[in-house]
Order: C-alpha cells, then structure tokens, then sequence
C-alpha cells in the first residue's frame, strides 16, 4: 500500500516542485518509508513508499529508465517476477525492484504489457518519446487509481480521492446519480466515484493520455482463454492445490512479520493453512481474529482449531467489547477512510487487530477475501446439466435440493428459458409479493440497474454458469469494497492486504473448470474442499455455513434514531423521505437481514455525505 501521484498540465504550465511535494506529502500516511518526486516541465510525478518485499526495500520512485525515457510511479507487487525476467532476458535479484520489470514489460510489449502482469498493481509511466501518460490497474482493482481529466488544461492522479481536489483545482460536490446508485444498489458504476469530476481508472484497464486527449481500454474480461474445460475432478483438483499454493507462496513475499486475517469460514482458514505449511519460518506468520461476546456470530471454536492446526501464533479482539452507537458512533468508525461509506460491518472492531499487528512489525496481512466471488461456482450449474443431457447427475443434485420449487425455477429453469418468459416470471412474482427490502428505497425498476456489464454478454458464454461465475467476479460491489474498506483498512495499519483467491493464474484456471466441480452435493466450494483434505481440520474443511453478522447491523441501528426528514440526503433530495420511512417501517414490522442491511446502507451514507458536503444537524 504505497501511495502515487502525478500532474500533467495541458495549457503551458510547469509544474511546481513545492506544490508537488506538499500534494505527495498528502498520502504520507500510504508510506511512511520514504518520499520521491520526479519533474519535467508541465509533467510530474510522486510517490510515497511503503517497504512490504525484500525488494521493495532498495526500490527509488519515481523511477527513471536506464534510456532515460520512461518513468514510473506505482504501487505494485508483481508475483510473476521469474516468468518475467525469463521474458524479458533479465537477471532476477533482489535487487530488481517490481517498478523496473514494470517499466522493462512496458519497454519491451508496449501499452500489451498489463496483460503480462501477475499481482496487485497501480502505475503511471511517462513516455518522453511519445509525450504520452499510460496508466494500468490491476484485473480486480486491488490498487487504487483516481483522476481527474479537463481536456486542454489538466490530467491529475493519485491513490486516492482528496488529494485531487487541490491537484485540479477543483471544488469538492457529490456525484448525485452515483450516491444514489449506491442508495439502491449497494454501488456505482466501475469508472464512477461519489465525487463530481473524480474518476477510478476500472479494474482490468489501461489508460492512454496522448495530446490532450484520454482513451481508457479493457485489457482483461473474466471470459476463458481457451474455453471450457471437461469435468475431470481428480486432476482439477491437483491443479488448483499446485496453484492455491503458488498464490499464497508468492503473496507471502515480505522482508516482515506476516499476518492473516482469520474467521471461522473455509477461505481464510484454507489461506492460513497453507501459508503455514509454504512459509519457511512459521513464527513469522500471525493469525489476527475477531470474536463476539455478546452476538452469535462468534466464531472463536473455528477459529481455535485452525489455528492449532496452522501451528500459529493467534490474536483476538474481542469485536463488541466497544459496540458501536449512536450516530456519533458511526462516525467515529471512519477514521482516515474518507473516499467512500463504509460498505459492511463497521471495521473499528479491526482496529485493536491491525494496532497489535503494526506493534508487531508486520507489513502484509493475507485474507481469505474473493473466496466466495471465484470458487464458490454458479447454482446455474442445475441449467448446466439439463441442456446437457445428464439427467442423472441432475437428479442426485435435485435430491440435495429437495426439489425445491425455488430452485427448480431459479438454478435451473430461468437460466434456459427465453428472457421474455423471465420477466413474466418476475412480474407474477411482484404482484405477490410486491416488493424487496431493497426496492423500498427507489423501485423495483432501480434493481439491479450497474451490474450489468457491456462485455458480459450472456451470448458470449458457453453456459449460464460460467457467465454467472463472470458476474461474481466483475462485480461493481466487490470493486467498492477494494477501494473503500481494504485500502482505508490499511492506512489504519500501515501494512498491505493480500488476497491470495484473486491471484491472476488461479482465476484463469477456476474460471476455465466446470461449475459442477465447485457445486456438488449441494455444497458449495467443493473443489477447494476437496484441495485442503489433510490440510484443514475436517470440521472447517466440511463446513457448509459461516457467521451471520445481521446481529451487530441490527444493534448498532437500534441505537441511532432515525428521523427521515431531518436525513441530509432527503433534504438534498437524493432520496426521498417518505421511501427512508417506509423502510424504517418495514424493519420494525418485519425485521430480517435484509432489511437491517438496507438500511445500514442508507445510515453510512447518511454519515459520509454529512461529513464531507453538509452537517448532520439536529440528529443526536
């Protein structure tokens, strides 16, 4: 978790060094290991350092090419780095930082070279020869890139969101359409921020700024290279262990302490287990938990038995020791985390965590995140199986099921029916039930609406399952939760979260296997399940369910009083006062989790936007 920054003027301006240094300065909190600015006229560049690899502790940013005519600004770690220095016909030492293999890639394949990348990566790389910026994130968007764009006067970069504002020149309004996407969606479009005028660089794309002029391109779609693979359990299994392994083995590269953020669910417990078996010096590695006393999410049984199994070191913090209340409360959980709401349950009860961690000199904290976006598999997998014929294997699936008339229609029925009959379907449905929980707010029409993606075309998949799994995968939520809670997560630590189920190699192999080797049984995860046999405790690895955290939503809501007409997003007409009632009246009617979520949803950002734009007022 470096931090990066660049200004391109476009009118004839140079960029002046005190001015750079004190936006650089700005992040500091990104990197407290070391600043550099690099200048050239109307361009700029600068970076604030975080040591994380061996590597990263002899790296200089901004970083000049030995020809002079690139340099590069990033926040990266590259997990290919033999594969590409075999590529590149370089000599791999530590002393090669992942910044020059970066610009080496650049130099040797051009605005292609992303597609040669493996690991989590943010960079800007000014090409003197070209006059051109070229920017590049990774395929999930584990590193952040914001911007701002004013054709003929300014392109401006950075990690993150404010340092813009004085970058650009820029007055600091909301985004209104994006806020109220996130209103009804839980979030926005991959390209779209909560601010006017503010950019994210999506996920999988490149950027190309060449005479005034900026072209953003997708260089990755969650689609099989080479198509689908034929159901061979055995040796899919074999594979996935080798690569599981390889991702948490390259992700564990640090010159510090290691951490792992541990629940009592099969994907952080499956991280945790394998980094102790791949980590030369087990003492490095830390396992860091939350456990509740007084809700029934607790987990602390799981999470024991994994831990003993992994040999490791285990921290607690007990989550609810502090409860949250009131909206005071919840404002007091954002902390540096100004970019965006706060998505999930209120990550201070990780604060006492990643405080310990940071006392303990640790720099990189895997986590068992993206688990259930890539491996979990698709219930399309019960259409799979009918269009194809096996009905056999459908009916032991059913049997799982107990032929449930929900899921005759939903997994099995919907995905092949034509989208003319779905919606029929849908509509009888409303007028049964006329509305969700979440349809409160602005319709059932809003549902839904930035989930979509151009590129993920149902036609342009050899299944309903694996266009699903693609969907799991590019979700815009996901995308949100990456830039808002994990990146602020680790301004609070000063370290860098790793997420080894998102490696590039193993999302490429598990996108290319059948769904019905991740969904069979009905369990779900079953060819990870089936990869830790002798490596989890049988009672994780066997495990078919996980905490539910609606409790801790529902308390802290219980303590914040709500009065739709004094909400600052009704009365800037973002939402409506009578919809924020209505769901109001419907979590004290009908209280479920899903309605404890909704309006969760709407009370971060009721926090967020009265802290950046109005105040709260007379709410107490």
């Amino acid at each position: 978790m470096s931090g990066i920054i660049g200004i391109c003027y476009q009118d004839g301006r140079s960029v002046d060094r005190t001015e750079l240094e004190r936006i650089t300065d700005s992040i500091a909190h990104r990197g407290p290991d070391g600043s550099g600015i690099w200048l050239d006229g109307s361009v700029g560049l600068g970076h604030r350092m975080l040591w994380t690899t061996p590597e990263s502790l002899k790296e200089q940013l901004p970083l000049v090419s030995s020809s002079g005519n690139f340099v590069i600004t990033a926040d990266a770690r590259i997990d290919n780095r033999d594969d590409l220095a075999r590529q590149l016909d370089l000599p791999l030492s530590v002393d090669i930082p992942d910044s020059a293999l970066i610009l080496a890639a650049y130099e040797a394949w051009g605005e292609n070279c992303p597609t040669k990348l493996v690991g989590d990566f943010s960079f800007a790389i000014w090409d003197k020869r070209k006059r051109t910026i070229f920017a590049a994130r990774d395929r999930l968007g584990i590193k952040p890139f914001y911007y701002h764009h004013r054709e003929g006067r300014v392109f401006v970069f950075a990690s993150e969101i404010f340092p813009l504002f004085k970058a650009a020149g820029l007055e600091k309004l909301p985004n209104r359409d994006a806020i109220r996407e996130v209103v009804t969606k839980f979030a926005t479009a991959f390209d779209r921020t909560l601010f006017e005028g503010i950019k994210r660089l999506p996920p999988a794309c490149n950027l190309v700024l060449c005479n005034g002029r900026l072209v953003v391109r997708r260089y990755w779609e969650p689609v099989p290279a080479q198509g689908s693979r034929k159901p061979d359990l055995a040796r899919h299994v074999e594979e996935f262990r080798h690569l599981f392994g390889e991702a948490v083995r390259a992700q564990s590269r640090s010159a510090f302490p290691i951490g792992c953020l541990l629940g009592g669910g099969l994907d952080s417990s499956s991280v945790l287990c394998m980094a102790a078996r791949l980590i030369p010096d087990k003492a490095r590695l830390t396992s860091y938990s939350m456990i509740f006393d007084r809700f029934p999410c607790d987990e602390r049984k799981f999470i024991e038995q994994t831990a003993r199994e992994a040999g490791v070191e285990r921290i607690f913090t007990v989550a609810d020791a502090n409860p949250v209340e009131g909206w005071g409360g919840l404002k007091a959980c954002y902390g540096l985390h100004r970019d965006w709401p706060i998505q999930g349950m209120p990550m201070r009860a990780l604060w006492p965590l990643l405080d310990e961690a940071k006392s303990r000199g640790v720099r990189v904290m895997l986590t068992g995140v993206g688990g259930d976006s890539v491996i979990q598999g698709s219930p399309y997998y019960l259409a799979d199986l009918l269009t194809s014929g096996r009905w056999s294997a459908l009916a032991g699936e059913l049997i799982q099921y107990r032929f449930s008339p929900n899921i005759l229609w939903y997994w099995m029925m919907e995905p092949v029916l034509p989208e003319w009959l779905c919606r029929l379907g849908r509509r009888i449905k409303e007028f049964i039930r006329p509305h969700s929980d979440a349809s409160l707010l602005l319709g059932n029409e809003a549902l839904g609406v930035g989930q979509e993606h151009p590129y993920l075309v149902r036609a342009r998949f050899e299944s309903a399952s694996a266009w699903q799994e693609a969907s799991f995968i590019a979700n815009p939520g996901s995308s949100m939760a990456l830039d808002g809670e994990w990146d602020g997560l680790g301004h609070r630590g000063t370290l860098e979260f790793r997420h080894p189920f998102y490696d590039a190699r193993l999302m490429d192999f598990l996108m290319s296997v059948p769904s019905e080797e991740k969904r069979r049984q009905g369990t779900t995860k079953y060819i990870l399940r089936e990869a830790m046999k002798t490596v989890l405790p049988e009672s994780i690895r066997l495990r078919k369910g996980k905490a539910e955290f609606s409790p801790v939503f529902a308390s802290i809501l219980d303590s914040i009083k709500f009065d739709p007409g004094s909400f600052t997003l009704t009365r800037v007409g973002i939402v409506e006062a009578n919809r924020v009632a209505s769901v109001i009246e419907h979590r004290t009617v009908q209280p479920t989790p899903m309605s404890s979520l909704v309006l969760w949803q709407l009370a971060a950002l009721e926090i967020w936007y009265s802290t950046y734009f109005k105040p709260i007022g007379d709410q107490t």
